[in-house]
C-alpha cells in the first residue's frame, strides 16, 4: 500500500509540470497557425467546422515535437523540487531507496513513449493525408465561391482574377499571374472550369479559347500566344500549408538510393525521417530517466532550475539533430546515424549521471 501511495505521489508530481509544459508549448506553436486559420475564417469565408478539422489535423505533428520536451521538463522539475525540499533525504531516512523512485518514473516514461509511438506511426500519417484532402477541398471552395463577378479576386498569392458580369458564371476570365517575378503573364479566355486531382494533389484552371501575354526582356515588347485549351496549375494557398508527415515506403527509398549510389539527397532525408519516427518516441523514454539526475543536481534552484536544465537539455538534443541533418545533406553520415546518435549520446550521459548520483559519498569527520 505504501508503494502505491509513493507511486501515485511521484506520478502526480510528474504530471503537473508535464501538463503545463504541453499546454504552453502547444499554445506557442498554435499561435502562429491560428493567425493563418483566422485569416481563412474571416477573409476567405471558411466554415468553423472546417477550421476545427484543420486544427485537429495539425495537432499530431505538434504533439510529436512537444512530448520529448515536456517529458524532460517534467522529470527535471519534479526531482529538482524533491531535492530542494529535502524530500529525497526524508524518503531515504524512511527506508525508501533512490532506485525505488525510478519505478513511477519508468511507468510515466513508458506511457509517454507509447503515446509518441502511436502518434508517429498512426496519427501523424493519418493527419497528413486528411490535411491534404481537406486543403484541396478548401481550395476548391475558395476558387469557386468567392470569385465575385465585376471585382478583382486574389484567391491565390501572386495571382489576380477578374470575372466580368455575365449571365453565364464561367464565361470570360482575366488573370494577372505574377507568381514568377521574372516573367509576369496576363491570360484572357472566353471560358474556364476548375479541375483538380485529389490523388496527386494538383488543382488548376482549364481555360478555353484565349491568349497569353508574356512580358519580354526587351523593353516595351511582349509575347502573345493563343490557345484553344490551356491548363493552368495552381499551388496550394500558403495559409493552408501545415506540417505533415507521411511514412514513405522503405523499399522505394532504398531503391532510389541504390539507383543514385546513395547520392539522392531527398531520398536520404526520407530515410532519416523514417528512422526519426522511431527515434523520437525513444527519446521520450530516455528523457524521462535522464531528467532524474539532472533534476537532483539542480535541486538548489527548485522547479525553476529544473525548467532551465530541461530547456538546456532539449536545446542540446535538437542542435545534435540539426547537425545530423546537415551531415546527411552533405553525405557526411548515413541517415540512421544522424537519427540515432543524439539518443545514444543521451543514453551514455544518463548512465554517467546515474553512476555519479548513486556512488556513495565519503562523509567528512
Amino acid at each position: 500500500m505504501r508503494g502505491l501511495t509513493l507511486d501515485r505521489y511521484v506520478l502526480s508530481e510528474l504530471g503537473l509540470p508535464f501538463s503545463l509544459a504541453i499546454g504552453g508549448l502547444l499554445f506557442v506553436l498554435m499561435t502562429r497557425e491560428m493567425t493563418r486559420v483566422t485569416e481563412l475564417l474571416v477573409m476567405h469565408g471558411v466554415s468553423a467546422l472546417v477550421v476545427l478539422k484543420l486544427v485537429v489535423y495539425i495537432l499530431p505533428s505538434f504533439m510529436i515535437l512537444t512530448l520529448p520536451i515536456a517529458t524532460l521538463i517534467a522529470s527535471t522539475c519534479a526531482f529538482s523540487r524533491f531535492a530542494s525540499d529535502h524530500e529525497l533525504v526524508a524518503m531515504q531516512a524512511s527506508g525508501i531507496g533512490f532506485r525505488r523512485l525510478l519505478i513511477p518514473v519508468g511507468i510515466f516514461s513508458i506511457g509517454i513513449y507509447a503515446v509518441a509511438f502511436a502518434l508517429s506511426f498512426w496519427a501523424q500519417p493519418w493527419s497528413g493525408a486528411s490535411l491534404k484532402t481537406l486543403a484541396l477541398s478548401m481550395i476548391q471552395e475558395q476558387l469557386t465561391l468567392p470569385l465575385a463577378a465585376g471585382v478583382f479576386n486574389d484567391p491565390v498569392d501572386g495571382m489576380m482574377i477578374y470575372i466580368p458580369q455575365t449571365d453565364t458564371a464561367s464565361q470570360g476570365i482575366f488573370i494577372a499571374d505574377s507568381r514568377n517575378v521574372g516573367s509576369p503573364r496576363v491570360l484572357v479566355a472566353q471560358d474556364w472550369t476548375l479541375v483538380s486531382d485529389m490523388e496527386s494533389g494538383h488543382i488548376g484552371l482549364r481555360l478555353t479559347d484565349g491568349s497569353i501575354h508574356i512580358k519580354s526582356p526587351i523593353p516595351q515588347t511582349s509575347q502573345r500566344v493563343t490557345f484553344h485549351t490551356y491548363d493552368m496549375q495552381l499551388e496550394l494557398d500558403t495559409a493552408l500549408q501545415a506540417p505533415m508527415t507521411e511514412i514513405t515506403d522503405l523499399d522505394s527509398i532504398y531503391a532510389t538510393l541504390h539507383a543514385s549510389d546513395w547520392k539522392d539527397v531527398n531520398a536520404l532525408k526520407q530515410l532519416e525521417e523514417y528512422h526519426r519516427t522511431w527515434a523520437i518516441p525513444a527519446a521520450c523514454l530516455i528523457f524521462g530517466f535522464i531528467g532524474v539526475p539532472l533534476g537532483v543536481r539542480s535541486g538548489a534552484a527548485g522547479r525553476i532550475g529544473g525548467i532551465g536544465v530541461g530547456v538546456a537539455g532539449i536545446l542540446f538534443y535538437y542542435l545534435l539533430n540539426i547537425f545530423g541533418d546537415f551531415l546527411v545533406s552533405t553525405g557526411g553520415v548515413t541517415p540512421w546515424i544522424a537519427a540515432w546518435v543524439p539518443n545514444a549520446i543521451f543514453v551514455v550521459l544518463s548512465v554517467f549521471l546515474f553512476r555519479t548520483l548513486l556512488e556513495p559519498r565519503p562523509h567528512s569527520c
